[in-house]
């Protein structure tokens, strides 16, 4: 005789298609979909949004060093997610519940922090005496200048895939505008500063030049 031991009623993961539309050359054009897998709609709807942030945040990453580079890379200017039939699950869930997910991933992706736009990039080599400045506009900072040179070849290179690992591998902070830095070392192309609020305190960066403005 054999026993069927069970195992619970543990529900299916279904398979979701993340389609996610960018610009690039002045053309909206939407990526190959990517598959979620999740168990209901709003854990699919808060992976795709995750997903979305992040897309957002390499691009401005990408941005932030230039128009030849911001040229290179897919703005991402949206998002659908459709289920196995084919419905589009946003039609399919409470507003309230759309707007929570949508909330979590901004906070966690965007965290609040000071903002100061009282203050004018920085032109001149500035003093050690008087080295509190602050993030002219939102940008990363790369953990040395490797991986700012790196990242600068492979944007160069239209090499995205490459700028998105750099990422992934912690090799870059971002950085909201407003952000106060110290300057470390002032530098024609960039410099390196240490962030001094935020979650970030007492990390040492290089930043572009041009994305740091003098209180």
């Amino acid at each position: 005789m054999f026993v069927i031991v069970g195992c619970g009623n543990q529900p299916e993961p279904s398979v979701y298609l993340y389609f996610e539309t960018e610009i690039r050359d002045k053309k909206e054009k939407e990526i190959a979909p990517k598959e979620i897998l999740a168990i209901n709609d709003s854990i699919a709807y808060d992976e795709a949004y995750a997903k979305y942030c992040i897309s957002r945040k390499v691009y401005t990453e990408i941005a932030s060093l230039g128009k030849e580079a911001a040229n290179s890379a897919g703005k991402p200017v949206s998002f659908k997610l459709l289920d196995e039939m084919g419905n589009d699950v946003r039609s399919t869930l409470a507003e309230s519940t759309i707007l929570a997910i949508e909330s979590r991933n901004e906070k966690s992706f965007n965290p609040d922090e000071p903002s100061n736009t009282n203050y004018s990039p920085n032109t001149t080599s500035p003093s050690k005496s008087n080295s509190t400045f602050y993030i002219s506009r939102e940008c990363y900072g790369a953990k040395s200048k490797d991986a700012l040179n790196a990242l600068v070849r492979h944007l160069s290179n239209n090499d995205i895939s490459s700028a998105k690992r750099q990422l992934s591998r912690g090799e870059l902070i971002p950085l909201n505008e407003g952000t106060a830095v110290e300057m470390v070392n002032y530098g024609s192309a960039n410099c390196k500063v240490e962030i001094v609020e935020g979650l970030y305190s007492g990390e040492i960066v290089f930043v572009i030049t041009e994305f740091i403005g003098k209180r």
